[in-house]
């Protein structure tokens, strides 16, 4: 096992009993369209959504001094371990009640987890 999925298993594990941060979510994309040779749209892409283990925090001061920050931005910390699709700032985050437009992200240097800074949608 690598540290990513040891560090998952451990967190999901304590997080499942009730003693850790991380939540069941969904991590959503939406479907490329295949355009014809005139740029109408011929093929509506397919959504994508994979399950993922997030943790919903306050923001850092690097996301803080980010270009476009807004005071209700949050820290969405998903664990890469089990989620078949990286995390980018394409995709929504949808944890419990709250969906998130992810506005940056970035892996963290173990590799353990995305670190994105989220803004809610709807």
């Amino acid at each position: 096992m690598n540290i990513p999925a040891a560090f998952a298993n451990i967190a999901t594990a304590l997080s499942n009993a009730g003693l850790g941060p991380y939540k069941p979510a969904t991590a959503s994309w939406p479907g490329q369209a295949v355009m014809d040779a005139g740029g109408s749209i011929a093929t509506p892409g397919k959504p994508v959504s994979v399950s993922c283990m997030v943790q919903k925090d306050v923001a850092t001061e690097a996301m803080r001094g980010e270009a476009g920050f807004v005071q209700t931005d949050v820290a969405l910390y998903v664990l890469v371990s089990g989620v078949s699709r990286p995390i980018d700032s394409d995709a929504t985050i949808t944890r419990e009640d709250e969906t998130f437009a992810v506005q940056s992200v970035v892996l963290d240097p173990m590799a353990t987890h995305w670190a994105c800074r989220g803004r809610a949608v709807g």
